[in-house]
């Protein structure tokens, strides 16, 4: 994808963390995440702005990780299963390997990362 590319795959993912975060968070408060009063959307999107702004400006992967971490969540909440809460570590593993070393691999090279 070259240097470009993997920044505005990085931003899309991003935002698409970001927009995870907040419906997950809308979805623990009222209990649905969709069709609820405006303010509950926009008044996170406000308080966090400066923070994720610093995500896409500095590159940190903490905002997908916390939304790998709700998702995780909202799925153990759906199915308290066991079968789920293995899914749920795995993919938490996965994530956090992908984030650790194949994301950054592009740029720093894959033996670096590791």
């Amino acid at each position: 994808m070259g240097y470009a590319g993997t920044v505005l795959a990085l931003c899309v993912l991003c935002l698409a963390a970001h927009a995870c975060v907040v419906l997950i968070s809308v979805y623990y408060a009222t209990g649905r995440c969709l069709n609820q009063h405006p303010l509950l959307y926009i008044v996170p999107i406000l308080a966090t702005l400066g923070y994720v702004w610093d995500i896409y400006y500095l590159g940190q992967p903490t905002l997908i990780m916390l939304a790998v971490m709700m998702l995780a969540f909202l799925l153990l909440d759906r199915h308290r299963l066991k079968p789920a809460v293995w899914a749920a570590a795995l993919a938490m593993i996965l994530a956090t390997a992908a984030l650790l070393f194949v994301a950054p691999g592009p740029v720093r090279g894959l033996a670096t990362n590791a």
